[in-house]
């Protein structure tokens, strides 16, 4: 443990899109891969059998990558009985039902065990508004999760951002699905990923510097 076990306050960034990765789908297909998912009702990762196509982010190859990614989203479950006729139609429900339940792009105070945990953990609010954009998480939606190169065979030099080092690093991309975590350059890749952007630092600090005194404009 970082902090030796101390019970610390903390930020989160409630993001959209991570919200979104850890919504239930088995996919329509008949292989039986055991995967894990994470159910926001009782917070808690478990194992599901994948059918092997169509799925979403909330599809973990370990129960460590599944408590990493979405560990302290809460809701309800949705699962994939919840179908629209069209994909439009669905990820305009998903996401409207996202952002009823738990507002978007907004940073909230929770209490830090001291260790584990995930990389959205914040000691302050500026801290966590400088990381996040002003009206979607950029950092902890397409930014933690592995790399997927897809299930086509072309050979795209992409580059995606890895979490734990902090840096953007080259992987070969299929050509078809894989994720978002998915960058052309290690600039495009650093931009969205690292929080290190000036411009939308300094915006950011002025909006929530305004928002604290009540100032509008």
């Amino acid at each position: 443990c970082r902090f030796s076990g101390l019970i610390l306050t903390s930020v989160c960034c409630v993001c959209v899109c991570l919200l979104h990765a850890c919504l239930l789908c088995v996919g329509p297909c008949r292989a039986a891969f055991p995967r894990f998912f994470y159910n926001p009702t009782n917070q808690s990762c478990s194992s599901f059998v994948y059918g092997g196509c169509e799925s979403n982010r909330n599809n973990f190859l370990t129960l460590e990558e599944c408590e990493s990614s979405c560990s302290g989203v809460t809701g309800e479950m949705v699962s994939q009985q919840q179908r629209f006729s069209d994909s439009e139609s669905r990820l305009s429900h998903l996401w409207s039902e996202v952002k009823v339940r738990f507002g978007a792009g907004s940073c909230q105070s929770f209490t830090y065990g001291g260790c584990k945990g995930n990389k959205n953990n914040y000691v302050d609010e500026e801290s966590c508004m400088v990381t996040c954009s002003g009206k979607y998480c950029t950092c902890v939606c397409h930014c933690l999760v592995s790399p997927d190169p897809g299930p086509c065979r072309a050979a795209f030099p992409m580059f995606y951002y890895n979490p734990d080092s902090a840096s953007c690093q080259s992987f070969i991309y299929g050509g078809c699905r894989g994720n978002e975590n998915r960058y052309g350059s290690v600039e495009e890749c650093m931009d969205h990923c690292s929080g290190d952007d000036k411009n939308k630092t300094k915006n950011i600090k002025t909006r929530l510097k305004k928002t604290r005194t009540g100032h509008k404009g």
